[in-house]
């Protein structure tokens, strides 16, 4: 038997093919076979009709000649495809023109067709339909799971399946993250926006997912030139430009101005940020509004329609919005692990037995990681002998926080500022007043612009290991390090004449342990704190036990 066929008939979205086939044998019966197939309704797609299971549909038009015939065979088989062109319509499935249903496969469906044996003409037609259903109840909806933190939205609301549409996340302030969507509970994505199809597989309700941010603390990453911010002066200049600030794009995790304290007013909702003592609300005159950017997860700070742009290390407002306008802000961590920390990083000559020793003066409290101590100069532990020679002892810090604005010396076990990690916080303790290291936020002199502490020769001494030993030893540079603590010997006039001081430490707790009376009348200047954190203000009729009095550890009686 020879069958002789080409491709299809496809007329305004109906397909005919119509197939002449002819005995090899000779005699029998002869059967017509004049195939059509039609789309139903014929807006919702294509259709398309072979006799070969392996030639691809193209839903392209084509037409056969009536007559087409086959001796002897009174059912051949027939490959129907079906294609949506309508996306508010799906393929169900095919029947045939009595309506019962043949086959549910939309490509390249196999069904079998019994021949017309009484057309003698071939004029007659076998029907086959592609039925179409409407896309009723598949949709996309969003909403955020804690509004509080965040909320979504959805680019088409009036969407149904094949609509493309694009999901938004936005975290309602920098204290808040966005984690990814939600569906059937569980977390499918994370992209933001996240643009999806809406099909019978996908459709539902997606819920934006957020978390807090437990730190106020944060850098600021420029999202153009991946620099970050900091604060190199505490001085305001004139026009719109703010020199005070600058970009770098060196290593940031022991650089105290590059850390970055959130404050944002209740009411309106904006911004100012602290470093180095110093608020940008000071510098520029007021808070300043942010918008959010969720591609790339950014915020936008805007002063009087004007944006905060960062590029080539400088800083100023400009009237267009582009990359260098767009700023990450990354939360400092909090525990042993991340990568966006802060930590100190001794040199290696600095050095006394396995520990080693730096200093640093920051505006911020922080908390110690194990294995580091916080030590103070007191004027009570600082001599000159007979020989003009000088020693001192470091007095250790009570606890693990070391107060904001204390210059210290800080003991570690590593030179690697990972190892020795310190945890911004915004504890509230008292400064001790008997201490003779200073510190200085700023060394600057830059356009100009000169914001220095001039190193004094006669009373100043650096932290120093020389000839094996630690101790403070003059400095020879015309300015004192920011951020660094150094030892002011204004104070004892014997000591001028003492170039060198050679140290000890002493690891007990630093100021002892002083009674009062928990009768006195007498009103504490410094702060006063319980065991449990708790604050008074005096000590008068204070229950018996042991209290934090100005830095120092006191039993009331």
């Amino acid at each position: 038997m020879k069958l002789i066929t080409n491709k299809l008939l496809f007329i305004m979205a109906i397909v005919m093919v119509n197939i002449p086939l002819h005995s090899l044998a000779g005699g029998g019966s002869t059967y017509y076979y004049n195939v059509k197939a039609i789309a139903k309704p014929s807006s919702a797609g294509k259709v398309y009709v072979t006799n070969s299971p392996d030639e691809p549909p193209d839903y392209k038009e084509s037409e056969m000649g009536p007559g087409n015939k086959d001796s002897g065979n009174s059912t051949l088989k027939f490959y129907f495809s079906a294609k949506v062109t309508d996306n508010s319509y799906k393929f169900d499935h095919w029947e045939d023109a009595k309506g019962k249903s043949v086959s549910t496969k939309q490509e390249n469906a196999e069904i079998t067709v019994s021949g017309d044996k009484n057309n003698s003409e071939g004029k007659d037609t076998i029907y086959y339909y592609a039925i179409f259903t409407p896309n009723a109840g598949y949709t996309i909806t969003t909403s955020s799971e804690n509004s509080s933190l965040g909320s979504a939205s959805i680019d088409k609301t009036d969407n149904s399946t094949g609509t493309e549409v694009t999901l938004t996340a936005k975290p309602n302030t920098i204290w808040q993250k966005f984690e990814g969507w939600v569906y059937g509970g569980k977390i499918v994505e994370t992209k933001n926006p996240y643009t999806l199809t809406v099909s019978d597989k996908n459709y539902g309700e997606y819920k934006a997912r957020f978390s807090n941010i437990s730190t106020n603390y944060f850098r600021v990453k420029n999202v153009g030139s991946g620099g970050y911010m900091i604060l190199v002066d505490d001085k305001e200049t004139t026009g719109m430009s703010i020199h005070a600030i600058e970009l770098t794009d060196g290593n940031v995790s022991t650089n105290p101005a590059s850390l970055f304290k959130a404050e944002r007013e209740v009411q309106l909702g904006r911004y100012s940020f602290s470093a180095q003592g110093k608020a940008t609300k000071d510098l520029l005159g007021s808070y300043f509004s942010m918008n959010y950017h969720p591609a790339t997860s950014s915020w936008e700070p805007e002063k009087e329609s004007f944006y905060l742009s960062g590029k080539d290390g400088n800083m100023t407002f400009v009237a267009t919005s582009s990359d260098n306008t767009c700023w990450l802000f990354e939360p400092v961590n909090l525990t042993a692990s991340g990568y966006n920390y802060f930590g100190v990083a001794p040199l290696a000559k600095c050095k006394d037995g396995d520990k080693y020793y730096t200093t640093l003066y920051a505006a911020f409290a922080y908390k110690l990681s194990d294995g580091m101590a916080a030590y103070y100069v007191s004027s009570e532990n600082v001599k000159v002998d007979d020989n003009k020679n000088g020693s001192l002892t470091l007095t250790k810090l009570d606890g693990n926080i070391v107060p904001a604005a204390m210059p210290v010396v800080l003991e570690c076990t590593s030179t690697n500022p990972s190892v020795n990690r310190l945890y911004p916080t915004d504890s509230d303790i008292d400064v001790p007043t008997d201490n003779l290291l200073q510190g200085t936020y700023f060394n600057y002199n830059k356009s100009g612009t000169t914001n220095q502490e001039p190193n004094n020769k006669d009373n100043f001494r650096v932290l120093n290991n020389v000839n094996g030993k630690m101790g403070f030893y003059k400095y020879s540079g015309a300015a004192m390090g920011a951020n660094k603590a150094w030892l002011n010997l204004s104070s004892i006039p014997e000591a001028k004449a003492v170039e060198n001081w050679t140290m000890t430490i002493d690891d007990s707790e630093s100021t002892g342990i002083v009674s009062h009376s928990a009768q006195s009348d007498t009103r504490i200047k410094q702060s006063i704190y319980d065991m449990q954190g708790r604050r008074y203000n005096s000590t008068n009729n204070l229950p018996k036990g042991i209290y934090i009095i100005g830095g120092k550890k006191t039993i009331i009686k």
